[in-house]
């Protein structure tokens, strides 16, 4: 097996093995792992108007799967869905204050975890970790982008 071959692999595993961390961290807080990462794209302020459309494009989740943690969410009291004036058929996702309070405390907690594991780390270890994964991605887009011209 070439060198590739088995990095390629070893990335895989490790991919699998973040995912099934961040399961189990969301599980510990009552939580999917989907809804963990819906939580984390309502409460991200910076995208603007946050909408089931923008959520199920930005995080690659299934409408269905989205719509079902939205309303879960809402039953909750912690957000509620507003019609948008441009669209009514499209709703704005709004935290209400129990909402905040929960992402707060919740997402805040998740934070600090990953806050403390790069803290453990050297820091030039952090740059080329984030630097492959930048690459990687960019890498990704091209050779897709090529995939995409030659069919």
């Amino acid at each position: 097996m070439t060198k590739n071959r088995k990095s390629l692999e070893k990335y895989y595993n490790l991919w699998q093995e973040t995912t099934i961390l961040y399961e189990r961290w969301a599980r510990l807080h009552g939580l999917t792992y989907n809804s963990l990462t819906v939580l984390i794209a309502v409460a991200d302020r910076r995208r603007g108007t946050c909408t089931q459309k923008s959520i199920c494009r930005e995080w690659a989740l299934p409408k269905q799967t989205v719509n079902t943690i939205l309303k879960d969410f809402e039953k909750q009291g912690l957000l509620e869905l507003v019609p948008l004036e441009e669209d009514r058929r499209s709703k704005a996702i709004q935290l209400t204050e129990r909402g905040r309070d929960f992402c707060g405390s919740t997402l805040g907690s998740l934070k600090k975890l990953e806050l403390f594991i790069m803290e453990q780390l050297d820091p030039a270890l952090v740059d080329a970790m984030i630097g492959g994964m930048e690459l990687f991605c960019q890498h990704f887009k091209k050779g897709m982008e090529q995939e995409h011209e030659a069919l």
